[in-house]
């Protein structure tokens, strides 16, 4: 179906008060910048980004990430950078990150990922950027220096089934991810009781580049955050 509505939440009354109107689609991915102050929906089946006031709570207006109306890319997550200069972009059909200047509200670089990126995690510094993929059991590094970004690491494991969340230390040192592992054929080392499919933590050390640690955790495990 087409949604169209970005909803205005007060944390403290727990109500809704006020609704935004958005291009009809599938509104998914969210980013909002340091200050608060501006909002960005990516719209998952029709390829744009929408940019919204969240201060006078206006639609400004939309990023276009591809012409005509099949979607090309349909952008699933979304994260802003610490300078809140640019936006990365995990697109689910093309297999791309796609980095957005936020000024020029253009895609400036392409990098293309593993099959289906999933979350990622941004460094503090916002030099490093880690991407997990649904459909392959990848984890890939992204630097960036200066005004460009390369892939400079892929670290592939066996334990890895259906990558779904990821989140740094917040010293930048170890890479939590999630894998919600839909696989048959996968068996965890435990069996926890009532659990109906299993599910992993993994622990990944961004200077060794290695797994140090595997948690079996309850059915399901997908987004995660690390505090």
């Amino acid at each position: 179906g087409d949604y169209n509505t970005i909803y205005v939440i007060d944390t403290e009354s727990m109500t809704r008060n006020a609704d935004i109107s958005l291009t009809p689609g599938l509104p998914h991915a969210i980013a909002l910048s340091s200050d608060g102050t501006t909002l960005y929906a990516a719209n998952l089946t029709k390829d744009r980004i929408s940019i919204l006031n969240t201060v006078t709570g206006e639609y400004i207006e939309d990023i276009v990430l591809s012409p005509g109306s099949v979607s090309v890319h349909e952008p699933m997550h979304m994260y802003i950078s610490p300078d809140d200069k640019y936006l990365y972009v995990n697109c689910r059909k093309s297999s791309k990150m796609l980095v957005i200047d936020t000024q020029t509200k253009s895609i400036i670089t392409e990098l293309l990922i593993h099959e289906h990126p999933m979350y990622s995690a941004i460094s503090a510094d916002g030099n490093r950027i880690y991407i997990v993929s649904h459909h392959h059991p990848y984890i890939t590094e992204v630097t960036k220096s200066g005004d460009s970004w390369t892939i400079t690491n892929e670290f592939q494991s066996p334990e890895f089934h259906h990558l779904y969340g990821a989140d740094l230390s917040p010293d930048g040192r170890y890479l939590y991810v999630t894998c919600s592992n839909s696989e048959d054929d996968f068996q965890a080392r435990y069996q926890q009781h009532g659990q109906t499919r299993a599910a992993l933590l993994c622990v990944y050390d961004t200077q060794t580049h290695e797994i140090v640690r595997i948690l079996d955790v309850g059915s399901y495990a997908t987004g995660i955050v690390s505090r």
